[in-house]
């Protein structure tokens, strides 16, 4: 059942953009955030060099790939989380209550951004286990006290009859359609659904409660970072079904440890505070590109918490919901990765090609394609939006030479359905 949902916008107000910024800064922010400087220590990825055959095992986040598939860069943003409304936030504008209350991030593991990151080919038919998490925190600890914990709730939800089993639409006809998808194409979302009867996530298969305090906050990186890293007691599977085809959520919160005087402490102020961390994907005031996947930065604001929002009410909001005529919105993606592992039947024989080779590059009539692996499948290639232009059948060739004389001048992408190989060209 689709079920199309009326836009929101928020006017943004960047207050300030540093090189380097620490997490012990008390800092007056907009209530869009505010910038921080984008370098980030990732996990630690496997290179296509150490692929293992037959097992997939590697960190993926989804601004990666994307910064490698459009060659955009990303500006990295921080804002408040907090789960009372009780409690004031020092806005660039004066004192108000924080508006977004828990996070919601979607991973669909047939994402193209996702898919440039595999060191081995992932099964598109075959479960996987998500063995690891980690996420981006700014935590600003006001009262250091070595006995007292904040808590950051992580939960681990999949697809079921009750939580992500419909989609969101944008009509063809909206201005988040046309902006997204560069022309009148629906625009379609997870549906990452909220119980107010319970307070809760439904469709939650683990979740992990992990104490923070004075250890955690003055364990930061160099831009004074946090990241938050948990390991699943055991993995959590995830179906390859053919309805949602490895679709999961990870959400989390902040639950402090202390006391505080409704509508008179402040977040920063006298009492700790957590801010989560969100890519604006390609530069600030830019629409995102899309490219029909089902990866997707949620939020939950204060009006759903609390049962105000109207059609909004039992779902987080999707990011893109926010955007208007001149596109502001900061959170396209929130800062987390994880750690996906998967022992496949399509792992490498000694002898197969690690990866997808093409040449020349660039090109003008045709490319010459070696392929990874002489069986039948589907060579696509794909313009920076990701836009399909041309789709070849594979009958088990090792080589291919694919005329591209009627494509555009530009930057386009070969690879191969259902696996993660995936090379650039630029076409003459």
């Amino acid at each position: 059942m689709m079920k199309t949902i009326a836009m929101k916008k928020i006017a943004t107000i960047l207050l300030m953009s540093s090189s380097v910024l620490f997490a012990q800064e008390s800092t007056l922010i907009a209530r869009n955030g505010f910038l921080l400087n984008k370098e980030v220590e990732k996990p630690y990825n496997r290179s296509k060099a150490e692929a293992v055959s037959g097992v997939f095992n590697e960190w993926l986040d989804f601004n990666s790939g994307y910064e490698a598939y459009w060659t955009a860069n990303s500006s990295l943003v921080a804002n408040n989380l907090f789960p009372d409304s009780t409690v004031l936030v020092q806005y660039s504008t004066g004192f108000g209550s924080p508006w977004i209350h828990k996070i919601g991030q979607v991973f669909d593991m047939k994402s193209l951004p996702l898919s440039l990151q595999y060191s081995n080919p992932f099964s598109r038919t075959e479960s996987y286990q998500i063995d690891s998490i980690q996420i981006g925190l700014l935590y600003n600890r006001v009262n250091l006290n070595p006995n007292q914990f904040d808590t950051v709730v992580v939960e681990v939800v999949l697809p079921s009859s009750t939580n992500l089993s419909q989609v969101l639409q944008f009509s063809a006809s909206s201005t988040v359609s046309a902006n997204l998808s560069g022309g009148t194409s629906p625009i379609v979302f997870p549906e990452f659904k909220w119980s107010h009867a319970s307070n809760s996530t439904p469709g939650v298969v683990a979740t992990y409660k992990i104490p923070i305090g004075d250890s955690f906050y003055s364990d930061t990186t160099q831009n004074g970072l946090h990241f938050l890293s948990l390991a699943a007691n055991l993995p959590i599977t995830a179906s390859m079904d053919s309805v949602w085809q490895g679709v999961f959520g990870i959400s989390y919160w902040f639950k402090p440890g202390y006391s505080w005087v409704a509508n008179t402490d402040t977040l920063g102020g006298n009492i700790n505070a957590l801010r989560f961390l969100s890519w604006e994907l390609n530069g600030q005031g830019t629409y995102p590109s899309y490219l029909g996947d089902l990866q997707t930065a949620h939020i939950l604001p204060i009006d759903v918490k609390y049962n105000q929002a109207g059609s909004w009410n039992n779902r987080y909001i999707p990011s893109y919901a926010y955007m208007g005529g001149s596109p502001s919105y900061s959170y396209e993606d929130h800062l987390v990765y994880v750690k996906v592992s998967q022992t496949n039947s399509i792992g490498l024989n000694d002898g197969d090609i690690l990866d997808l080779l093409i040449s020349p590059n660039p090109a003008n009539e045709y490319l010459k394609v070696q392929l990874p692996n002489a069986e039948d499948g589907t060579l696509r290639i794909t313009d920076v939006c990701g836009r399909l232009v041309k789709n070849i059948e594979l009958r088990g060739e090792q080589f291919i030479n694919v005329g591209i004389s009627e494509l555009k001048e530009g930057i386009y992408y070969v690879s191969i359905a259902g696996s993660g190989f995936v090379q650039k060209f630029q076409k003459l």
